[in-house]
């Protein structure tokens, strides 16, 4: 009787566990995909962006934020391509940008056209003295560089940028990180943004220029709507003190309405109610949609950046190296795992997507030259076939191509060049 039981529950356990076939029929948008490249003869991985999925994505944030009464900032890190910069910022209507690095700023700043700058997360000082020495040897925008905002998180920064100030005779907009919430540096306590705000009142080389307040974790530490905007709101009041102690300590001579009052992100902007607070908003990944940010709050916008690559060479049946006996047995219990592929490239931040129910073959570890993955029976790809990836995010991905195709309503209209690497 019991090893009757026992028989039935080793059955019961087995059929849970047995692996079902993960593979589906080839969707028709990636058929239609694919055979716009082979007509476009692509020969290697490339980059691909759905214009109209992405123009989507410009127009949800738009309404949003015409909707609550607040700019939108575009961050740079997060669409490293100048043409592709242009279309966000165009659509939107705004030349507001955040930039992360020395080499993006010194890339923004020779543009033709002014573009606010607001730094996104604090340099080096020294980073900063080069950056001015060296001006004289660039054809830098006048206005652009006059109206930098560099991003300040403690005292000891504030004063090394002040030192900057004073050596090159330098008038200096500093913008204040605060940390509302995120525990990832910044101002704190309202003790010591008085104190550097005295400071910054006290001192000839330096002008304030407002706050800047990241939240992400609002949408990670609370499970619920109305939790999540619970935690938002604790962070705003934060914010809203901040906002109250620079009134005091500048009076009225605080130009309130022409400072900059930055917060959010791609995840939570869809929070934001109101422009009681922040007056702009900063957004960047959502534009693309990459994995990383399918979140409730971005449920209106659609995956519009995807990785695509030849597949180079097939097998009819899964591979370990030096172990065909593991490779039988583990084709015997997996129907997922009767045939490899490998593809052209690889080590992106990335899922495979299509055709679904691939998976990395993690016996051959990872290769930036040729992948290998495998699937099920069903599964078709012969050597020249696309296999389709989804990245997690744009900015570490973007700047891994040499080109970007542009992909619009069945035709393959344009190429995109990204911008350097740049930490």
């Amino acid at each position: 009787m019991y090893i009757f039981l026992a028989l039935i529950i080793v059955a019961v356990v087995a059929w849970r566990v047995y692996p079902r076939d993960k593979s589906a029929a080839p969707s028709s948008y990636f058929q239609q995909l694919s055979r716009v490249l082979a007509d476009s003869r692509v020969a290697k991985p490339v980059l691909i962006i759905d214009k109209q999925r992405l123009l989507n994505n410009i127009d949800a944030v738009a309404r949003h934020a015409k909707t609550i009464g607040v700019d939108v900032r575009v961050a740079m890190k997060s669409l490293p391509s100048d043409p592709l910069l242009d279309t966000v910022s165009k659509r939107l209507g705004t030349n507001k940008m955040m930039i992360f690095s020395i080499d993006y700023l010194k890339t923004i700043c020779s543009r033709g056209e002014y573009v606010d700058v607001l730094l996104g997360k604090p340099m080096p000082a020294i980073a900063v003295e080069d950056f001015y020495r060296e001006r004289a040897e660039h054809a830098y925008h006048p206005q652009t560089i006059a109206n930098i905002q560099w991003l300040v998180d403690n005292m000891q920064r504030l004063q090394e940028y002040a030192a900057v100030a004073e050596e090159q005779n330098l008038q200096l907009r500093v913008n204040f990180e605060i940390d509302i919430g995120i525990r990832r540096g910044g101002f704190d306590n309202q003790a010591d943004i008085r104190t550097a705000l005295e400071y910054v009142k006290d001192h000839a080389h330096l002008n304030f220029s407002g706050f800047m307040g990241y939240e992400k974790h609002v949408y990670y530490v609370a499970f619920t709507d109305s939790s999540r905007q619970r935690v938002l709101q604790e962070c705003l009041d934060f914010y809203q003190a901040c906002k109250n102690i620079a009134r005091e300590v500048f009076g009225d001579t605080l130009p309130v309405e022409d400072l900059t009052w930055n917060a959010a992100g791609s995840v939570t902007y869809p929070m934001y109610k109101n422009n009681a607070v922040a007056n702009e908003l900063t957004i960047g990944s959502c534009f693309l949609q990459p994995a990383h940010f399918d979140t409730r709050t971005l449920a209106m916008h659609e995956a519009a950046l995807y990785i695509a690559t030849p597949v180079l060479k097939t097998a009819p049946h899964f591979l370990v190296p030096g172990l065909p006996w593991l490779a039988r047995l583990l084709s015997y219990w997996d129907v997922n795992r009767r045939r490899s592929f490998f593809v052209f490239g690889g080590l992106w931040n990335a899922a495979a997507l299509e055709p679904q129910g691939l998976a990395k073959n993690s016996f051959y570890g990872g290769s930036s030259n040729q992948e290998c993955y495998f699937g099920a029976q069903s599964i078709d790809l012969k050597p020249g076939d696309y296999v389709y990836f989804r990245p997690n995010e744009s900015e570490a991905v973007i700047t891994q191509f040499n080109e970007i195709l542009v992909y619009d309503k069945g035709e393959i209209v344009d190429t995109w060049r990204p911008l350097p690497p740049a930490p």
